[in-house]
């Protein structure tokens, strides 16, 4: 039944005549609704169309995943032993990047020389917080650096009482029996000093501390934690040796990361986080 007469059979008023008139109108308007409609849809189809031309929106933060190769032994407290449960300075440091970044970091446990050549290879994406000084011209050659998260420094450590003068000159560690940790390089004045090793920087720590050397050379954060977590009595800590930056070496072909790596460094020295994350090692052990 057509809208336009169901009034005038229902009783609704009006004459034929009149009722009819008013059926043309409302039909005239009904047209015009119709036509409104269509044009609305093909507008509206016309936006969707143009619309699913254009490029997605970037979003706001392009995040990956990055792998990246820890000892299983780790470094403490930049980074723990496998097992233990609990974070060490870089964990931490990158978790606060990750949450500006949306980058997610993927720790592998594995020895140092096959992670190395993974990351040769291109099948290791980052390694985290070196200095560029340790790397050959063929390691820098398939790597790019972020911005410093820190300087780090390596200091004397004393036996209790023993400590000597150093000002950074030559001569003066010539025939110094120092402590030193097997397999790393000391650049500076290594020509000077005779070398004690030691396995590990707790050993070198109970070394100095009998009063076996003269001094030993330790990163301060390694030595202050290690001293005070492992119990180590009768050491302390003196000038600073040398110092060196610590930067995120990412694989040449993780390079599109760079940027916002190093957006989220910036910030994050600025707000003094790496500092507090670093300090609260040393602090409470």
């Amino acid at each position: 039944m057509e809208p336009g007469r169901a009034g005038y059979r229902a009783g609704g008023g009006g004459t034929p005549a009149e009722t009819d008139r008013r059926d043309v109108m409302r039909g005239a308007a009904s047209r015009r609704e119709g036509t409104g409609r269509r044009r609305r849809c093909a507008a509206a189809l016309a936006a969707a169309l143009l619309a699913a031309s254009l490029p997605p929106a970037a979003p706001a933060t392009a995040g990956e995943t990055l792998t990246w190769a820890q000892a299983e032994m780790g470094y403490p407290p930049y980074t723990m032993p496998e097992g233990w449960g609990k974070p060490g300075i870089y964990d931490e440091m990158l978790e606060r990047i990750a949450e500006l970044t949306g980058d997610r970091f993927e720790r592998i446990y594995m020895p140092v020389n096959r992670s190395d050549t993974l990351f040769a290879m291109g099948r290791m994406d980052m390694r985290v917080l070196v200095n560029p000084d340790w790397l050959s011209p063929r390691e820098r050659d398939v790597s790019v650096f972020t911005e410093p998260l820190f300087v780090a420094e390596e200091v004397l450590v004393f036996p209790r009482g023993r400590a000597f003068p150093f000002t950074g000159r030559p001569g003066e560690l010539q025939g110094k029996r120092i402590a030193t940790v097997v397999g790393y390089r000391y650049p500076r004045f290594a020509e000077e000093f005779e070398r004690q090793d030691s396995i590990n920087e707790v050993n070198m720590l109970r070394m100095v501390a009998a009063g076996r050397v003269d001094a030993g050379i330790i990163n301060v954060v390694v030595g202050r934690y290690l001293a005070r977590t492992e119990g180590v009595q009768g050491v302390e800590f003196g000038p600073v040796y040398m110092t060196g930056p610590r930067v995120i070496r990412l694989h040449r072909n993780r390079a599109g990361a760079l940027d916002r790596l190093n957006d989220a460094i910036r910030r994050l020295k600025h707000e003094g986080t790496f500092d507090r994350i670093i300090g609260s090692y040393v602090e409470q052990g």
